[in-house]
């Protein structure tokens, strides 16, 4: 276990350093982590950062092709890749620890003097459309962004990070740019080094590699505090013979202390195949082949929610079996056994996790990016250990109060009328 903090540093630029050494490991992983996601896009804007964070990659002043980025990294085996989310966007190469000043040296590159070419822009305009249609067409995988829809219809929360075909269409070059000026600051800029490496060696390399950073803070980041829509179900008809369903509540942000709470109370439903969703609706009744539960977190807000696949048939017997399980667990203390058991099995897949160290960079730069937060996981376990019977089923029946649960359903129904009834 990890028992020292991470080490802590500030670049001349402005930007943080996060970084902890993994004895053992002969990788490391470089994560560069800014504050802007697809919250931060007006309406017309809606996909810019995704789009933004695609053409990274796709040739900078040093190294004009994409061609010749990726056979650098493919040279030296690296895995490298971007993301990004509803707050923050990131991009990351993992390689051998005696490369780190090649991998340095390429990620200042893009994120400093990346061309934007327009016709490279205009290529990976068809390549977003085309993840957006795969989307679309794979409903286990968009049943959490319909979802987010139903819980914030008005807010930037709640849209699609990949954008809509409208605004990908209109967007161009200026706009690109223009948002990558305005965002990317130094101040929203957390680097994350976690794997083999030399600490001093590591500061000096940084400071050289991102000095040309800018240094001037953007304007603070703004929360709109969305407020929940008042509908109960959301429907998005497709021709299928199996319905997908995401259901759940809204639950609360990163800072709130019971978080780890939540954490806890969504493996009991629905992580792993001795969950009590896991064994009623998959083992007991048959409905469904996956079945889970999550607690998700943004700054402010959150939602804690339940997915599965079902034959259209059996939706209901299906949204049934996982209200009630919810009722049960508002209702009734769980066992001292079964909560251990969700302690023990949220820590050993963390730790198995953490074997890489590309999820340790992640991990510690996360924390610093939303939460300032530089803490050992010996000090993450505690807060873990600390839950009691008694929180799981306080959170549990505050969570679950009559009215507040919501339904997002994708499958071969026309409307949301259907499913009210057994929300209620």
């Amino acid at each position: 276990m990890l028992k020292t903090l991470p080490q802590f540093h500030t670049l001349t630029s402005g930007i943080r350093v996060v970084s902890s050494p993994m004895p053992g490991t002969e990788t490391i992983s470089v994560l560069i982590l800014v504050r802007v996601g697809s919250r931060d896009e007006d309406e017309r804007a809606q996909g810019v950062s995704h789009f933004l964070e695609h053409l990274f990659f796709k040739g900078s002043e040093k190294r004009p092709t994409v061609e010749e980025i990726s056979h650098l990294l493919d040279s030296i085996g690296a895995h490298f890749n971007a993301f990004t989310t509803k707050e923050f966007t990131g991009f990351y190469i993992t390689a051998a620890y005696n490369k780190l000043e090649l991998v340095l040296d390429v990620l200042s590159d893009v994120l400093l003097h990346s061309l934007f070419d327009a016709q490279e822009i205009d290529r990976e305009r068809k390549v977003i459309l085309e993840e957006m249609r795969l989307y679309q067409d794979t409903p286990s995988r968009s049943i959490g962004d319909i979802f987010e829809n139903l819980l914030w219809p008005e807010d930037s929360l709640g849209r699609d990070i990949i954008g809509t075909t409208q605004t990908l269409q209109a967007m161009n070059r200026n706009d690109i740019t223009g948002y990558f000026r305005t965002h990317y600051r130094a101040p929203q800029t957390v680097i994350s080094v976690a794997g083999k490496f030399d600490t001093e060696h590591l500061y000096g390399l940084l400071e050289r590699f991102f000095e040309g950073f800018d240094k001037e803070s953007k304007a603070p980041h703004s929360l709109s505090s969305p407020l929940p829509s008042s509908r109960l179900a959301l429907v998005q008809e497709k021709t299928s013979d199996q319905a997908h369903l995401a259901m759940g509540v809204i639950s609360f942000g990163l800072s709130d202390k019971r978080r780890e709470t939540a954490e806890i109370l969504a493996t009991i439903l629905g992580e792993g195949m001795s969950s009590r969703l896991f064994l009623h609706v998959r083992e007991k009744l048959g409905l469904a082949y996956y079945v889970s539960s999550v607690s998700e977190q943004y700054e402010d807000t959150g939602y804690l929610a339940s997915y599965a696949g079902v034959n259209v048939e059996n939706i209901d017997l299906a949204i049934k079996a996982i209200r009630e399980e919810y009722e049960t667990i508002a209702s009734e203390n769980v066992s001292k056994r079964e909560l251990d058991k969700a302690k023990e099995y949220t820590k050993g897949q963390l730790l198995l996790e953490l074997e890489s160290s590309f999820a340790m960079a992640r991990l510690i730069g996360f924390k610093e990016l939303l939460l300032g937060e530089r803490e050992s996981l010996e000090a993450y376990f505690q807060r873990i250990d600390a839950v009691t019977e008694s929180d799981i089923r306080d959170l549990a029946s505050l969570l679950f109060a009559k009215g507040n649960i919501r339904l997002a359903v994708i499958g071969p129904y026309k409307e949301e009328g259907r499913f009210e009834g057994l929300l209620i």
